[in-house]
């Protein structure tokens, strides 16, 4: 099963994380040290009762059962992203009237942001690349 907008799913030793369609979004997959993997699919609009940007972060943190996570992807339309969105979502809800900035902050690098909210230090390997469509996410 694909992990779609404002998800956060968990799977197996060695199979990897699918996601859904990545159009203006992004997705963060942690490896974890036993070889499973948490990822959550991080929307600017949320889909109903999913979660938003401000929340996908926290509910993979929570699904770490503390293991150590060895690896970070991050993947997607990073260009339309700032950090701010992962503390303050741009949108509220489904409707690209309800933005909360009259105009869009500066884009920056979300990779600092991630690491904080997750709670993992400078060791942690992370990786990224802009990426579209669905696809999976396998690290080894």
């Amino acid at each position: 099963m694909a992990v779609g907008e404002g998800e956060v799913d968990t799977s197996v030793k060695d199979a990897g994380v699918e996601y859904s369609g990545v159009d203006t979004c992004f997705t963060v997959t942690c490896l974890l040290e036993d070889g499973s993997y948490v990822g959550g699919h991080i929307a600017l609009m949320v889909p109903g009762g999913k979660l938003d940007s401000s929340q996908v972060l926290g509910d993979m943190k929570g699904r770490f059962g503390g293991q150590k996570v060895t690896k970070v992807h991050i993947a997607g339309a990073l260009e339309n992203w700032n950090p701010a969105y992962l503390r303050d979502p741009f949108f509220i809800g489904d409707d690209f009237n309800t933005a909360k900035y009259p105009e869009p902050p500066s884009q920056g690098d979300v990779t600092d942001e991630v690491r904080s909210q997750l709670g993992l230090d400078g060791g942690t390997a992370f990786t990224t690349e802009q990426k579209k469509g669905p696809f999976t996410v396998k690290l080894d």
